[in-house]
């Protein structure tokens, strides 16, 4: 009869430690952990990344009320003080304008209007030159490839070529160099020709782009600061996976009329800008502490007043990252 309760004792205890054990794997979050994926290092020079594992963009409600700055993020909450700012550099701003910045482990979201459209101008030459570069890893062109220079390539404005006579021939890889560095008008139509506009349009509708396409004989497009985003973001991306992705970035890290850099001199970025008399934009990832992409796109034509208020929303977006980062560091100790 005793063995009879014993055993019956016995087997109360085993469960009760069964329990136990499940309420102390779930409260430390053993075995039940989310899958998140880890954004790969770049480490090739000082625009390191460390790694980061912090909840993806797309698991936010990355959603913005029009006229209205919007943080997207799990609990962070920018100060009332940085708040105060940047709604007053936007309220006695008279152009249309917009910006949205999403760090690299894209934990964090912060726009303006960041849906509204405008015409490009030259920073559509960024998500081109990716194009190019991809179709030449794919082995579909070569840097060696070489192309004419006539006069139905013609373009005034920003550029070395317009200077040169026709007839010279110059090649794919100096051609990409000329239209990033310089902004070159003309290397950029020879190699629209030579790529074809209509394969790149096709690609900007795979990335997800809503804009960014090629519509005239002038290869111009329109964009808005979210398609700038996605823009580099697969532009980061392929400077991981391949060699020319490395060339693309390495052009972009050079690339002149850093308005990004003029406002932020401590830290390198990566940038493709405009300023063509109806567009003062520049679009890139700046490497701070926390570093992020950035779009700031006005309908300006860019004189004393539209540069001095870019520089100042510059340096007030970076502030609200910065204490994000600081927020961040504070919860992980």
């Amino acid at each position: 009869m005793l063995s009879k309760y014993v055993k019956y004792i016995l087997i109360i205890l085993l469960d009760v430690f069964v329990i136990l054990a499940v309420c102390y794997a779930i409260s430390n979050d053993g075995g039940f952990q989310k899958s998140e994926d880890a954004i790969p290092v770049f480490s090739d020079d000082e625009n390191a990344v460390t790694e980061h594992s912090e909840e993806d963009i797309s698991s936010l409600n990355d959603i913005f009320e029009q006229n209205i700055v919007t943080i997207n993020s799990i609990d962070f909450e920018m100060s009332e003080e940085n708040r105060i700012i940047i709604e007053s550099l936007i309220d006695n701003y008279e152009n249309k304008f917009a910006f949205y910045a999403v760090t690299l482990d894209k934990s964090m979201s912060f726009g303006y209007n960041p849906d509204d459209v405008f015409h490009s101008s030259g920073m559509v030459k960024a998500p081109f030159v990716l194009y190019c570069f991809k179709q030449i890893a794919e082995r579909n062109k070569h840097l060696g490839d070489t192309k004419v220079y006539e006069s139905r390539f013609y373009r005034g404005g920003s550029g070395v070529l317009q200077d040169k006579p026709f007839g010279g021939a110059y090649s794919v890889e100096d051609l990409l160099f000329l239209v990033i560095h310089y902004d070159d008008n003309i290397a950029y139509q020879m190699l629209s020709e030579h790529f074809g506009k209509g394969g790149y349009n096709d690609f900007i509708n795979e990335l997800g782009c809503a804009n960014l396409r090629l519509s005239n004989d002038r290869n111009q497009s329109e964009a808005s600061p979210r398609d700038a985003f996605i823009a580099w973001k697969n532009i980061y991306d392929f400077n991981l996976q391949s060699e020319e992705g490395k060339m693309c970035w390495n052009l972009l890290l050079n690339a002149r009329q850093n308005f990004i850099q003029d406002a932020l001199p401590e830290y390198s970025s990566a940038h493709k800008s405009d300023w063509s008399g109806v567009s003062y934009h520049d679009t890139g990832i700046v490497f701070g502490d926390c570093p992020y992409y950035i779009a700031v796109m006005t309908n300006s034509p860019g004189n004393a007043d539209d540069q001095a208020f870019v520089k100042k929303i510059f340096r007030a977006i970076d502030d609200v990252v910065n204490e994000y980062n600081s927020y961040k560091s504070e919860e992980t100790e």
